[in-house]
């Protein structure tokens, strides 16, 4: 197990030479917002230390979309390119996004995937006042229960076909919003018991936790006891019942129990990976010290 770093909140190199300098045990994990000519810079100060590739990297104009039929070919082909990737740098995780009850493929640009979620059909699931935030009752839809199993099956193909280039395929449980899949820790014990490797995702359990009203932080220790969760992406964010905010802050900042979920973690050999989305330096500090206490 170990402490890492997801570049997507490191803004500069001279950010990232302070990291690797104090940290030299701290492992990396690539962005799917990293650029060809990012990855060239940092790849110096980091090779070598790369333990997972947030797919798909480099940066696509889309995410693959595991749920959907007819989304598969393109996924499938473009995930196992990464796949390649990743065996090459020596990493041992892809974290995937798995999926969504949307046709077609999912934009990687925020706004336009925003937007999406908005025009795709499932208002009637959107939280009264949070047109992003889905109800309970989403998850029960026809539409996703559809979609959901189509992933699970999909998901199956492509963990051997990445197994066999020596990598695991770690599913990411997501932000609960129509057009998603994949929030709730009873879904992710499904997955584990289908055979299927997690990334868990410590800050989206968080905003699923205040929609659907579960306690979080036993969810988050039930899924890490199931052993199929290879890495964790940890922050966190200040949302409660009427505020659902996926800010991606300090894993300390909000989570009061970071301290029983590291001692976790560290019982089942999972990495940490920080995926703040500013003072990543910070981020690290904070965990190594959790880590070895």
């Amino acid at each position: 197990m170990s402490v890492g770093l997801s570049l997507v909140g490191v803004k500069t190199i001279e950010e990232l030479k302070k990291v690797v300098a104090d940290f030299p045990d701290c492992v990396y994990e690539l962005s799917y917002y990293s650029t060809p000519e990012f990855i060239e810079s940092v790849m110096p100060l980091i090779g070598g230390r790369i333990a997972s590739v947030h797919s798909l990297t480099p940066r696509r104009e889309y995410f693959p979309n595991l749920g959907c039929a007819d989304a598969w070919e393109w996924s499938e082909r473009e995930i196992l390119i990464d796949g390649r990737y990743a065996a090459s740098l020596g990493a041992e995780n892809i974290v995937l996004h798995p999926g969504y009850t949307i046709k077609g493929l999912v934009w990687t640009d925020t706004a336009k995937r925003m937007d999406q979620v908005q025009n795709c059909g499932l208002e009637k699931y959107a939280l009264e006042g949070f047109p992003k935030i889905s109800t309970k009752e989403y998850l029960s839809c026809s539409r996703y229960v559809k979609s959901f199993d189509t992933m699970v099956e999909n998901a199956l193909v492509l963990t051997a076909k990445l197994s066999d280039m020596g990598v695991n395929l770690c599913l990411e449980n997501l932000p609960p919003r129509p057009g998603y899949l994949l929030f709730t820790p009873t879904e992710m014990k499904f997955l584990a018991k289908a055979g299927l490797k997690m990334c868990l995702d410590v800050g989206h359990m968080q905003v699923c936790a205040a929609a659907f009203g579960f306690d979080c932080t036993k969810g988050i220790l039930s899924v890490i006891e199931t052993g199929a969760v290879k890495t964790m992406h940890m922050h966190s964010n200040p949302s409660r019942p009427g505020l659902y905010s996926d800010t991606h802050e300090g894993p300390a900042l909000y989570n009061k129990d970071l301290g029983k979920i590291v001692d976790c973690a560290k019982a089942y050999n999972v990495n940490l990976i920080s995926e703040v989305t500013d003072n990543p330096y910070d981020s690290v500090e904070v965990l190594m010290s959790k880590f070895f206490e």
